[in-house]
């Protein structure tokens, strides 16, 4: 299932080019489990081959994450909560999303305000969903944008980057995705944890 979905996504973006990338990456910030570590790992690969530009590829994904972004922030907006709730908890295991993921983020945006949506797309598996909780609280929306297309384009240059620079060993690579995600993971928690020291430091001085 999953190679099949990988061979979509490469068959997408070989022959619709930057539109093809653009229209996975969209997606995928509408909560649609396409994985943009295939989409935007595989266009840097197309991009060391001289088929893309580097700088363009980047740009492509992270403007589609923000577009796709800005759509979730608005149904978040314009929905109560507790339909979201329900829709999720319904239907949410239909693109891999559970009440727990929704739980979560909606704590995080609580918690956090805007800043969590820079720190969550850098997250596997809650990049994506964050973005409706963004629309519930209300966070003011040019931080919303400005924060989700910062933290969009770090993970957008990271990936492709893996697909320029390894393009010759991509199936070696494949197999520490995982890890590569794990440590993703870690180096977010830090960032917040310093976040989160820095503000209660100010707050008490």
């Amino acid at each position: 299932m999953l190679s099949h979905l990988n061979d979509i996504i490469i068959h997408l973006i070989q022959h619709m080019g930057y539109p093809g990338v653009f229209i996975l990456m969209f997606f995928e910030s509408l909560i649609i489990p396409i994985p943009s570590e295939v989409t935007m790992i595989y266009a840097g690969q197309v991009a060391q081959q001289g088929g893309f530009n580097f700088i363009a590829v980047i740009l492509t994904g992270a403007f589609a994450n923000l577009t796709g972004s800005i759509v979730c922030y608005y149904i978040g907006y314009s929905i109560h909560e507790d339909v979201l709730r329900k829709w999720v908890g319904k239907y949410g295991k239909f693109v891999l999303v559970s009440t727990a993921d929704f739980d979560k983020a909606h704590r995080w945006t609580i918690k956090y305000q805007s800043a969590v949506s820079f720190f969550s797309r850098l997250m596997p598996g809650i990049r994506t969903v964050i973005s409706l909780p963004c629309g519930i609280v209300r966070i003011k929306f040019l931080k919303f944008c400005v924060y989700t297309f910062a933290g969009a384009l770090i993970w957008c240059t990271f990936l492709t980057y893996i697909g320029y620079a390894l393009s010759l060993h991509l199936k070696e690579v494949e197999q520490y995705f995982v890890w590569i995600k794990v440590g993703i993971i870690i180096a977010v928690v830090l960032l917040v944890a310093v976040f989160i020291w820095k503000k209660l430091r100010n707050k008490n001085a």
